[in-house]
């Protein structure tokens, strides 16, 4: 596969993608969106798609034009495969260090499978504990060359999950990771442009339904310009907002509803 890649935003591109949600596939066809931020100074990643190895994200950057050894930091939004699992890989190929939440760090150095992604079609990637190099605090910024990641713990899709918001030359920039994908098309259902995208829920790792409601505001309040999810298109702030408030409305009305409640309790 030759080296692909998409400048999204100025200074921001997506350098891996497993192709779901009418986006082009980049690199293995399970990885999730893993993007490329330029801080001037240096490079940061967000997520680091399939392991052990994946090449295709270093190919990727290398075809757009940038040095993969100005990679510093690798930031994860949780620990399922196909978020993290290339993460110490990238850290051997480019010296850049590993950034994840504490319950993140817990799980990757554990190696807690049923908080890696145990099921199809990640079984087949068998997770290994690795070390995180650094944790990230709630509402913790850090530096990427001239610009600042902020975390913002927002669980819902796993009890893990984690957002980074950056202010790029003027656009308030939103990586949701699993927590919120948002407008999506999907091919496998007739091209149906689904109005929100949550991240799969499963009794195994996602968090209670009221924190992922809360979750959700928290991403409403900052009134990002864009949302770089953590798997399919980007949203532009408009579909953005449309994406949040359907997303909020559908897990209250599973609350609000007994029946509904029970259904999705058993069916997970």
């Amino acid at each position: 596969m030759a080296g692909n890649f998409r400048d999204v935003t100025p200074r921001v591109w997506l350098v891996g993608s497993g192709g779901w949600g009418g986006g082009e596939q980049f690199s293995r066809r399970d990885d999730c969106n893993v993007y490329l931020i330029d801080g001037g100074g240096e490079f940061a990643l967000v997520d680091a798609g399939l392991g052990p190895e994946n090449p295709q994200i270093l190919e990727n950057i290398r075809a757009a034009g940038l040095a993969t050894d100005r990679i510093r930091k690798v930031f994860l939004t949780h620990a399922h495969n196909d978020h993290a699992q290339a993460a110490p890989w990238l850290r051997r190929e480019t010296g850049a260090r590993i950034y994840a939440g504490p319950v993140t760090a817990r799980v990757l150095r554990e190696g807690e499978r049923n908080l890696t992604g145990p099921m199809q079609p990640f079984e087949k990637f068998v997770p290994w504990p690795f070390e995180v190099d650094e944790v990230l605090e709630d509402g913790g910024e850090t530096p990427v060359g001239d610009l600042v990641l902020k975390t913002l713990h927002t669980h819902g899709h796993s009890i893990d999950s984690i957002s980074f918001v950056c202010d790029v030359d003027g656009r308030k920039v939103l990586f949701g990771g699993d927590t919120l994908i948002g407008r999506q098309s999907r091919a496998d259902f007739g091209g149906h442009t689904f109005a929100c995208v949550l991240g799969w829920l499963d009794g195994h790792w996602s968090a209670p339904l009221t924190t992922y409601v809360e979750s959700l505001k928290t991403l409403q309040a900052l009134n990002s310009d864009l949302l770089l999810p953590g798997h399919g298109v980007p949203n532009d702030a408009m579909t953005l907002e449309k994406a949040v408030k359907a997303g909020i409305k559908s897990i209250e009305r599973v609350l609000d509803d007994p029946d509904l409640f029970v259904m999705f309790s058993v069916s997970r």
